[in-house]
């Protein structure tokens, strides 16, 4: 009798051993209450990094199943505006004819970026919002490569040393800085996309 019930048992033991480990290492079962929604690849995302930051983000917030397509939403969002403003300086002391010449050199900038955001029901094929525009930015810094006085530096010794050398990373060209704020502008772009989107699906369940 008790081999009887220890075999009738196994099956539905394994199955709930099964179902605890996936789900205790983050794996979930296909079937769920959320919202499905699907998002075309992101129109002006060269790389693609913003496209999977905005998935992330959505998938991320308890709300969204993210699928292929077919979703019971359909997110569009094109990147419309991407710019960079300076907006530090530093005085350039250089001497010349006798005389000190402070020239200003600018040092930090913040490059913005501006994304178009429609949210459709594809059940009705009704817009549930937008078109919005969503803009995120964010300051960085960077040196004058040109200049020998940013890259360089007369050490005790009197030689001249290259100052990257002891940046720790923290100096780069404004090109290169320029494409490294885009990690955090994503970031913040695709957080304020999913709190749009959360309000706006939130308001159409009223």
């Amino acid at each position: 009798m008790r081999s009887i019930l220890l075999r009738n048992l196994k099956p539905h033991l394994i199955a709930s051993l099964l179902a605890f480990s996936f789900t205790s290492c983050g794996y979930h079962t296909a079937a769920s209450d959320k919202t499905t929604i699907s998002i075309p690849y992101v129109e002006g995302d060269a790389q693609g990094q913003f496209t999977a930051e905005l998935i992330r983000q959505l998938t991320n917030s308890d709300i969204y199943d993210f699928v292929k397509k077919d979703g019971d939403l359909d997110l569009k969002v094109a990147i419309v505006g991407d710019k960079s403003d300076v907006i530090g300086f530093q005085y350039d002391l250089s001497h010349k004819e006798g005389k000190i010449e402070r020239n200003l050199m600018p040092q930090e900038n913040r490059r913005s970026l501006t994304a178009e955001v429609t949210l459709t029901d594809t059940t009705t094929d009704k817009v549930v919002m937008g078109p919005i525009k969503i803009s995120a930015s964010t300051d960085f810094d960077y040196i004058d490569v040109n200049s020998l006085k940013e890259v360089s530096f007369i050490n005790e010794h009197g030689k001249r040393e290259k100052t990257i050398s002891f940046s720790l990373g923290q100096l780069d060209s404004i090109e290169g800085a320029q494409d490294a704020a885009l990690t955090p502008i994503y970031c913040q772009l695709a957080q304020k996309i999913a709190l749009a989107l959360q309000r706006a699906t939130t308001l159409s369940d009223d």
